[in-house]
């Protein structure tokens, strides 16, 4: 189970973002260098697009991560898109 084994979920510190557009965000990180950013959109009727030069103090535009929930891989461009729900992403490199 990846949260239970992540240093980042179990041991890391906590930044947390200022919400925007219905968006509440916060990343995990941890001293071995492993960091997790979670997006939390709880209105059903907005897909709001985040700017991901909002976490530049942690995580790189271009940064590849990993969707914990489809294991789905890609590249953060400068904005992203958050569906209803939470989305949980692990910074890969």
């Amino acid at each position: 189970n990846f949260r239970k084994n992540s240093q980042a979920l179990t041991w890391g510190e906590l930044t947390q973002f200022t919400p925007k557009d219905g968006v509440y965000s916060f990343i995990r990180h941890a001293k071995n260098g492993q960091k997790v950013l979670v997006l939390v959109n709880n209105d059903k009727e907005k897909t709001p697009v985040v700017q991901i030069s909002r976490y530049a103090e942690l995580i790189a535009v271009g940064a590849k991560v990993r969707n914990l929930e489809t294991g789905q891989e890609f590249e953060l461009g400068t904005e992203m898109t958050v569906e209803y729900g939470i989305a949980i992403l692990e910074v890969l490199e």
